[in-house]
């Protein structure tokens, strides 16, 4: 892979603080070199992994390019208030460096943060790692007993690993045999629980043996249900609300689609039994990836991988707050010791009482 030595943009090596606020420079590429005037500016996101033993950076050029202009600008971030104090854990994908993080070298690592109002996190901590980890979905199952799924996106298969704490360690767990499912969401829906994988597919599951059980197709989704001609529904979250009936948030995908044109949806069982999908209440909510809900009384917050430079100048997470269930949300950065997060993916969302 190319990689293109920008000694100019030393500055980039500290976040400089101004008035509260967090200077963000936020770094642009044009391949179009058909005139002086490069055209076409697209977003590069930087990680710590770019910044080079002197202080350079050192960026990967676009697949297929062998020049290219860039351009810098900064924007002013400030430490997000959302109205709400929800205490929250967010357990996520790791991976630092350039290209989609699924590649990322190996092994991968599954991290854990906290915040006392669910947008300012710290305390990050690794809590499992296994190589082609993504997609965790932490679970309470009985008192002192938790689980994880996550996703081997190269063996397209769920590993279960299981805990005495929420904050883990994980250990993987020996039994259950193959769960050929991605990208799931585990709940306990009136003493059963059922996990939701992309496609979108709900199954059987039972945490004392790990197995993945029987298809329940009712709890199903496809794009077709959701008013769509073609595409996929995929990455499910799904929240039980203050009436008994399920919400589920998820991604649509059109055919084609690239991350950044992704979009998050809603939509809610027909009754609080949770056996099937009210097609009339799908909705868009915004443009996304990867959803990730946790419910507190009226208040909701969706935490998805956002593509908007205002909300994650590191294509990284942003959190959507609700405080009517999820009619409505305004969305806020997602900080990490006092910095907009970079290299978190596929969240995962638990309170901080469970």
């Amino acid at each position: 892979m190319k990689r293109l030595l920008l000694p100019a943009l030393q500055i980039l090596l500290a976040a400089t603080t101004v008035r509260a606020s967090v200077a963000i420079f936020q770094l642009e590429a044009s391949t179009n070199l058909s005139t002086n005037v490069a055209t076409n500016w697209s977003a590069f996101p930087l990680r710590a992994s770019d910044v080079t033993a002197s202080g350079a950076l050192a960026v990967a050029l676009p697949p297929g390019a062998t020049n290219a202009f860039f351009r810098m600008g900064i924007t002013y971030m400030s430490d997000p208030v959302p109205p709400v104090n929800v205490g929250v854990r967010l357990s996520y994908f790791y991976a630092e460096g350039s290209g989609d993080p699924a590649f990322a070298p190996n092994p991968h690592v599954i991290r854990q943060a906290t915040s006392s109002n669910g947008a300012s996190f710290t305390s990050a901590v690794d809590i499992y790692s296994a190589n082609n980890l993504v997609d965790p979905d932490v679970f309470r199952v009985a008192t002192n007993s938790y689980g994880l799924l996550v996703t081997d996106f190269a063996g397209t298969n769920l590993i279960y690993a299981t805990a005495t704490n929420i904050s883990g360690p994980y250990v993987t767990f020996g039994g259950g045999g193959s769960r050929p499912a991605t990208q799931s969401s585990t709940i306990d829906m009136g003493g059963s629980f059922r996990v939701f994988a992309s496609g979108i597919f709900a199954y059987e599951f039972d945490p004392a043996t790990g197995v993945l059980g029987t298809n329940i197709p009712s709890l199903g989704l496809t794009a077709f249900q959701i008013g769509k001609t073609n595409g996929i529904c995929a990455d499910p979250s799904v929240i039980r609300l203050a009436d008994g009936r399920y919400r589920m948030f998820f991604k649509y995908a059109a055919m084609g689609a690239s991350a950044s044109e992704h979009q998050l949806w809603q939509i809610t069982s027909t009754d609080a039994t949770g056996t099937g999908w009210d097609s009339g209440s799908a909705r868009f909510i915004t443009n996304g990836s990867v959803p990730g809900a946790v419910r507190d009384g009226q208040n909701v917050l969706m935490y998805f991988v956002s593509f908007d430079p205002d909300l994650s100048p590191n294509n990284s997470l942003a959190v959507g707050v609700s405080t009517n269930q999820g009619t409505n949300f305004t969305y806020y950065p997602v900080f990490l010791d006092g910095l907009p997060i970079s290299g978190a993916y596929d969240p995962s969302a638990n309170l901080l009482t469970e």
